[in-house]
């Protein structure tokens, strides 16, 4: 959930209107500054817009069970009450610089830049566990 959150900001700052350049080759890329300026809002936010990033993201009880909740998220759609605000805009915000710290600014472009999962990237130790029981859910 974590994870997908915050590769779903990723995605919505990289895929900004005026970020993009096409290089000698014909590649459309970002521009630096902007997948810089991109990840990091995406971990501290806007002062301009303080609810929107990760700040839209809280907990939910679903089913018995704390989910985190938000855009993007299949728990957004479920009926509860999303517990934000507090801590969580700060918990999720130290994940979100934890894992640029793990995975570093260009290595997350670059999976994107190549079309790769960047779930995949951001979600592959913490998640493993998490998806393995899912599946025995199933």
């Amino acid at each position: 959930g974590l994870e997908m959150c915050i590769r779903d900001r990723y995605l919505d700052e990289f895929n900004k209107p005026g970020n993009t350049y096409t290089n000698k080759n014909g590649e459309t890329r970002i521009k630096e500054s902007a997948y810089l300026e991109a990840l990091e809002l995406t971990c501290n936010g806007d002062r301009k817009r303080p609810d929107q990033g990760l700040a839209q993201y809280g907990v939910k009880a679903v089913n018995g069970r704390n989910r985190l909740s938000g855009p993007g998220l299949e728990s957004s759609d479920k009926p509860g009450i999303l517990m934000g605000g507090s801590k969580w805009p700060g918990r999720l915000a130290n994940r979100c610089g934890e894992l640029l710290g793990e995975h570093g600014e260009e290595e997350i472009y670059g999976v994107y830049a190549r079309g790769e999962d960047l779930f995949g990237l951001v979600c592959a130790e913490d998640c493993a566990a998490e998806i393995e029981g899912h599946q025995q859910e199933l």
